[in-house]
């Protein structure tokens, strides 16, 4: 090689630029506050700057209200004027872990992981542009668990297993992660001390890949570009069940499908078109958690014919005979419809599971890691029985 190409070769390759987290977990979200209001009166840009915090009121109320008006109502009562400073700000559905408020980088990664559709909470409810999730999904493969996501997050920004595991079992019981994402080693250890001084529980700084930084502002931008009128963004993800009333791997469906219905006097009502279970399967026998029944019903010749998504709860399967129904053709009439060709939403079921009175299931799993082979939820209390099920309304 030549001096000159040698030369070149130096103009053209560039160092890496190192990125740093300073990571903070507060127990108290009025701590989580003043350490946010004092990033922004220090000029802390604001696009460094993460925010992940559960929507704990989402998750005791089985009001249908849109998740938009939930998250407006956190960010008045605890964010007050910061909820216009923070970047990329979301109300975030994450499967099988509950409602997040997100913002900044991390949250714009959950947002990608986790979002089957996103659409602005606006009055004029344009979408928000497409994100292309591919590059990200890379760091994670083809079958990252969505339930998994902030996990995943928080090792792709750096954390340990250990740590990440930790901070995620936090999140859900309702703790805040504050982060600043910066290529200003100084600025990380300010932000570490800061954090220190306003009561943080977990603390740590670390080295955050510069191709997670990149990827994570450009998803920033996007949700950014939805914040001009102050709207949030309401990301809806997609819930991870599986329907079992088409073969599986092993060939099997479930033994319900096809099965006619029938009300509580033992009058025809229709027939269960499908079963929906999640992925995790029972720690006690094996078999998947099943959590709806879709009852095909009404309609000529089945022309014209509704279906609704039914708790499981309300459906009883004796070994002979037809599947019985716990509540009246006028109940089932009124309930959400369940669209057969499209994706079955968390919202959707969050709509599902509060006109038929049942809490969501997944506010009782708790994931256990020390599984080697893969983690599993388990389930605390189970699924009530269909006697034990609260009545949906009319009932």
């Amino acid at each position: 090689m030549t001096a000159g190409s040698d030369t070149g070769s130096r103009r053209t390759t560039r160092r890496p630029t190192v990125h740093y987290t300073a990571f903070a977990l507060f127990d108290q979200s009025l701590d989580a506050e003043k350490s946010l209001a004092v990033l922004q009166r220090e000029e802390v840009q604001a696009e460094t700057v993460s925010l992940i915090i559960r929507d704990r009121a989402s998750a005791s109320d089985r009001s249908s209200a849109p998740v938009g008006d939930v998250a407006r109502a956190l960010v008045a009562s605890a964010m007050g004027p910061l909820g216009t400073w923070l970047r990329g700000l979301a109300s975030l559905i994450v499967s099988e872990r509950g409602t997040y408020l997100v913002a900044g980088p991390m949250g714009a990664a959950l947002a990608t992981l986790s979002v089957g559709t996103s659409q602005r909470t606006g009055p004029d409810d344009r979408p928000l542009p497409p994100i292309d999730e591919d590059e990200l999904g890379d760091f994670f493969g083809e079958d990252h668990d969505e339930s998994d996501s902030i996990y995943q997050i928080l090792l792709l920004f750096g954390l340990t297993e250990d740590d990440a595991s930790y901070l995620e079992s936090r999140l859900v019981a309702g703790a805040s992660l504050v982060s600043v994402t910066t290529s200003d080693r100084r600025m990380a250890a300010q932000s570490r001390n800061e954090f220190d001084t306003q009561g943080a529980v977990f603390l740590r700084v670390v080295v955050t890949p510069e191709e997670i930084v990149r990827l994570t502002s450009q998803r920033l931008a996007y949700l950014s570009s939805a914040r001009s009128t102050g709207d949030i963004v309401v990301a809806d993800a997609v819930a991870p069940l599986r329907r079992m009333c088409h073969a599986g791997p092993d060939g099997r469906s479930d033994p319900a499908c096809g099965r006619d219905l029938v009300d509580q006097d033992g009058k025809a009502i229709g027939s269960i078109d499908d079963v929906l279970a999640d992925p995790y399967l029972d720690e006690k026998d094996g078999t998947p958690r099943v959590r709806y029944a879709v009852v095909g019903h009404g309609g000529l010749w089945k022309i014209g014919r509704r279906y609704t998504a039914v708790p499981i709860s309300y459906v009883s399967l004796p070994d002979h005979g037809p599947a019985v129904l716990g509540v009246d053709l006028d109940v089932l009439r009124e309930a959400p419809r369940y669209d057969r060709a499209g994706a079955f939403s968390r919202r959707e079921e969050l709509s599902v599971l509060a006109y038929f009175g049942v809490r969501p299931y997944w506010l009782d799993l708790v994931l256990d890691r020390s599984r080697v082979d893969r983690p599993v939820l388990r389930e605390h209390p189970p699924v009530p029985v269909m006697a034990e099920a609260a009545g949906p309304p009319g009932r």
